[in-house]
Formats: C-alpha cells, structure tokens, sequence
C-alpha cells in the first residue's frame, strides 16, 4: 500500500509523465502497451514496486553474507534442517540442491532449481489447509494442477493464506510480463544469465522462506 500511495503523489505531482502512453518491449518485440490512467497508474506502480525489490535485493544479498560468515557450517544445517519441514518431503531434495548451487556460485543452476518449487510451495500451503476444493470451486478447472500460477496466487482463498505484500512480490517478481517475469522467462527458455544474478537468487530464497515458516 505505501508503494502506492507513493505512485499517487508522483502522479498529483508530475501528471504528465501518467498521461503518455507506455509501450513496454523486450529484445525479443514489443509486449504490451499502456494507454488508460489506471493501466499507466497500475503500471508504474509495479515498476516503482519492483525496483525496491532489487534495491532490498542487494540489502537482503549483504546480510545474508555477513550471517553465512559469522555461522558457517552451522548456517547450511540451519537451512537444510528448514527444508526437512512437514509437506516438503517430495520438494526438499531439489530445495537442498539448488541451495548447494548457491553456495557454490552457480547461480543459473540454482534459479532454474528454485524458481519452479516457489510455486509448488504455494500449492504445498494450500493443501496442508485442506483447501484444494475451496480453490477448485473458484476456478474454471476440475484439476488442481490445471490451475496456472497467476490464477492461483490471485485467488481469494490463497490470499486468506498467505501475506499480501508477499503474493503481490511473487506475482511482480516472477509473473509480471512488464517486470522482472522471471518465472515466465525461465519457462520459455528467455532467462539470460544476467537474470541469474546472486542477488536474484538471494530474494528468491527469501521469498521461498517466508513461505515455508507460513
């Protein structure tokens, strides 16, 4: 809400830089183009939203450091002993693999493990909430598997579940085909490996995380 109500006051204060239509491309060709005051608010709000998810990224990437330092061997046990949690079991053995890429610096690697077991985590949360039959009832599926990542983390239900400020990190980090889209780059084979960065990688682990305490 802060990200926001922040994106409002730019816009009361420069109104003209939301009155010009925003054609978004990538090196691939145009995406999208924003024409409407609500589409250039929504727009430039994600925009100011993800740039302070890479500005928390480096913050986020400087702590973790100093912590694997100052504990070491004991800091790896920590996060193996967090992947042995109930519901993990059929995800852990990838979550333990692709943070040992981390560690080793292999950051495309590590991202291509991650990235897929963020969502799987979600579905993980829903199910031990016994409300699979409540989400299905929302959608336009019979199968729980058929319903796509954006849908999901849209849904009211889920939304009960997890933080708001969390999905909507998820959804602008990893869905938002005017933001970072990394998930969607990942799957159709688009990532660079600039996208694979440490600090990427450093957030996504943080988000996985969060997810895992809930």
């Amino acid at each position: 809400k802060f990200v926001y109500d922040e994106t409002l006051k730019e816009k009361n204060g420069f109104p003209l830089s939301f009155c010009v239509n925003h054609s978004i491309e990538s090196k691939y060709g145009p995406i999208v183009r924003y024409s409407s005051d609500q589409e250039i608010l929504d727009y430039k709000y994600r925009q100011k939203f993800n740039l302070s998810i890479l500005i928390n990224s480096l913050f986020l990437n400087a702590i973790w450091k100093k912590i694997n330092e100052s504990l070491k061997n004991e800091f790896y046990i920590r996060i193996d002993n967090l992947f042995q949690i109930e519901g993990l079991e059929d995800i852990k053995n990838f979550l333990i693999k692709s943070y040992a890429f981390f560690q080793k610096k292999d950051y495309v690697s590590s991202i291509h493990l991650l990235i897929p077991y963020i969502e799987e985590t979600i579905r993980i949360i829903i199910r031990k909430s016994g409300n699979v039959d409540n989400v299905l009832k929302t959608q336009k599926t019979a199968f729980f598997r058929k319903i796509e990542f954006g849908g999901l983390i849209e849904n009211e239900i889920v939304k009960s579940l997890i933080d708001e400020n969390l999905l909507e990190t998820i959804d602008i980090f990893l869905l938002r085909e005017d933001q970072s889209n990394l998930r969607n780059l990942l799957c159709h084979g688009l990532i660079s490996e600039k996208e694979c960065s440490e600090f990427n990688n450093t957030y996504l682990f943080y988000i996985l995380f969060k997810l895992i305490f809930i």
